[in-house]
């Protein structure tokens, strides 16, 4: 390390910087993108209990006979049913048969025994959903499902919570993909910013070090022509820094040198 020359040991100490920052943007990022997975869950989980808090409400009247049982299903139906959040994503309700009980935009599923539906990684998710509600009452569950307006199936996360007074699951989810675009839009932004941070640092270590390195090896070069005998040495160096006061140093030095020589030679 000590006999590297001063430029080399400029980027070196440059590099070690650079790798710091990368590695606390790398941190920075992944804690970023683990909150905000963490954040979208939460966000799924309290708008499932908001339209859980819906059906609760109407069933609770037909309890209390306020309402008959049907007309309060019905009326619970169609409020959740309209329901939405972040724009166009939906709640859906099934039991545990497990048949769907209501779909805003798969109604040919309403009714149907979904026990052998699987998603296009053959996966029985309504099957899982139900197992889920009978072992915790809730909880989150990942599959596949055909995204509305687009013509390829996509990775969801939901989740689901069981209404006990009438065996009914309700649920809701967000498509990975949504998020993923949002991750790399952080991914992207935080990266450009520390390439353009690297960009700049290199830019600048190759400035300063041409600037320190270039007149120090100048100085040792003219040291070494005095050490050889050679006083045809002047640097001029137009600086106010240390390296050009030590220029300024080296060329006075040449200078009373060369006029001792001088005298010597003449005496």
């Amino acid at each position: 390390m000590k006999d590297l020359k001063i430029s080399h040991k400029i980027f070196l100490l440059s590099g070690a910087m650079l790798l710091v920052f990368f590695l606390v943007v790398s941190w920075m990022y992944l804690d970023a993108k683990r909150n905000y997975v963490q954040a979208r869950r939460d966000e799924i989980r309290h708008v499932v209990e908001a339209a859980w808090g819906v059906l609760d409400y109407y069933a609770s009247l037909a309890d209390s006979g306020q309402l008959d049982q049907g007309e309060a299903q019905r009326k619970a139906i169609a409020a959740v049913g309209s329901l939405r959040f972040d724009d166009d994503n939906y709640y859906w309700i099934n039991d545990f048969g497990p048949r769907m009980v209501m779909h805003p935009f798969n109604r040919e599923l309403i009714g149907e025994d979904l026990s052998d539906y699987r998603d296009p990684q053959g996966k029985a998710l309504f099957v899982e959903m139900a197992e889920l509600c009978r072992r915790d009452g809730q909880g989150f569950i990942q599959y596949v499902w055909h995204k509305p307006g687009s013509t390829l199936p996509a990775g969801k996360v939901s989740f689901v919570k069981q209404l006990p007074q009438w065996d009914w699951i309700v649920g809701a989810g967000v498509y990975t993909d949504d998020i993923d675009r949002h991750l790399a839009k952080v991914f992207y932004t935080t990266f450009g910013v520390f390439l353009a941070l690297l960009i700049g640092a290199v830019s600048f270590t190759l400035i300063v070090s041409r600037q320190i390195s270039l007149p120090l090896g100048q100085a040792v070069d003219a040291m070494e022509k005095l050490g050889s005998g050679n006083f045809d040495v002047h640097l001029g160096m137009a600086r106010k820094d240390e390296i050009g006061r030590m220029a300024n140093a080296i060329d006075a030095c040449v200078g009373n040198l060369r006029k001792l020589f001088e005298a010597i030679r003449s005496m």
